[in-house]
């Protein structure tokens, strides 16, 4: 959920490094077709990896928070090393999957347990976020710039950081997150985070694009598919905790 860049997985050294990566036989290059359908294939793996955490922590069971905090570190430390390594996202990105859905499902969980309807909710706003944010791309209401780049990637980095420090301190019992604290404030930092990460997807959309352009070897299909599940899975647990500051 939190790793590096702006998607978090996309960054200026990728964009850099695309030269590298062209492939002079198109069957072996990437495809919008083939990303839209790996995209498709993570989502449903997060879905299913979801429902054994969503049981333990409807049920109350001690093994639910260390599954689901446990799960997102690793998601975290595993995206880190896809980010790094790109080839190794065709056998890693579906781990990291799975990861990503023990954390949601386990955070959902919580959440339902809390307000009605809430599941339903973030994800319909999350996809109406992501239908919306390729309509603004196909538009170019914003055209992804170098300028625009650079500006979500330092964004993205500050939040990053305050994610991981935030977390780190709780452990002291130092509270300081959204996530542990209701209120005007904390609605505020909820929608900040929620902007930059609707906007994020500008970022995933245009480096596919320019993937697909340069016609970038197969194994990008799944490293963009990952960075995307990144931003969605993202959104979606920042629209739980949005709804539920609302309605408390």
């Amino acid at each position: 959920m939190f790793d590096t860049s702006s998607n978090p997985a996309f960054n200026d050294s990728i964009l850099d490094d695309l030269e590298d990566l062209i492939y002079d036989n198109p069957s072996n290059a990437m495809t919008i077709t083939g990303t839209l359908i790996k995209v498709g294939f993570l989502t449903l793996i997060v879905a299913l990896a979801a429902i054994p955490s969503f049981y333990l922590m409807s049920i109350k069971s001690p093994m639910a928070w260390p599954l689901t905090i446990g799960s997102v570190i690793g998601a975290f430390l595993l995206g880190m090393y896809i980010h790094r390594k790109q080839e190794k996202a065709p056998t890693l990105a579906p781990i990291y999957a799975i990861l990503e859905g023990l954390f949601v499902g386990g955070i959902s969980a919580f959440f339902a347990a809390r307000t009605d309807y809430i599941i339903v909710n973030a994800i319909g706003l999350t996809l109406c976020t992501i239908i919306t944010m390729l309509v603004v791309y196909k538009t170019g209401l914003i055209k992804v710039t170098a300028k625009f780049r650079a500006v979500m990637t330092t964004i993205i980095g500050a939040i990053a950081l305050y994610y991981v420090v935030t977390f780190v301190l709780s452990f002291f019992g130092i509270y300081l997150s959204h996530w542990h604290h209701n209120g005007i404030w904390s609605i505020g930092i909820c929608i900040a985070i929620l902007i930059v990460a609707a906007l994020s997807l500008l970022l995933d959309f245009d480096l596919i694009e320019k993937c697909v352009d340069k016609k970038s070897p197969k194994y990008m299909e799944w490293y963009a598919s990952f960075g995307v599940l990144v931003t969605i899975v993202w959104l979606y647990t920042e629209f739980l905790r949005l709804i539920s500051l609302f309605s408390e």
